[in-house]
């Protein structure tokens, strides 16, 4: 395909998606379907390309699941845009690969960490994070 994709609602991850060529990607949400048991979800994005959200990040995995977001081309990185609002990213035991995140709005925090290998933007935070923030409010 070579003009840009625009999605006017959800990318939805329903198991495993390769996004091929030289185009660049904007969707409203990018979300796993949820209630699924034993099952892996992964996004692979071409290399040099952008996937730009604007308006939701749901991505999670839980005890008999998996998510990822990767590159198609090792060690050369695809971007991921999110220009929604903070309380509107949330990514949970999600493992990354060559991914670089760019946000004006938000950082991108990856709570009970999944694997991050070779990304730039994304930090894996735990429980103990969350209680300092809490700590420091109170």
């Amino acid at each position: 395909m070579a003009a840009n994709w625009t999605l006017s609602g959800s990318l939805t991850l329903n198991g495993n998606a390769v996004i091929a060529g030289a185009y660049n990607m904007r969707a409203a949400n990018l979300k796993t379907k949820q209630n699924v048991t034993g099952t892996a979800f992964s996004l692979t994005f071409t290399a040099g390309q952008t996937l730009t959200v604007t308006t939701s990040i749901a991505l999670q995995a839980n005890s008999d699941q998996t998510v990822a977001l990767l590159s198609g081309t090792g060690s050369s990185p695809f971007t991921l845009s999110y220009a929604g609002t903070p309380g509107n990213l949330v990514m949970a035991k999600v493992a990354c690969t060559d991914v670089n995140y760019s946000s004006t709005t938000s950082p991108c925090f990856n709570w009970a960490g999944g694997t991050l290998t070779r990304c730039t933007g994304i930090a894996n935070k735990n429980i103990a994070d969350l209680q300092n923030i809490i700590g420091t409010i109170t």
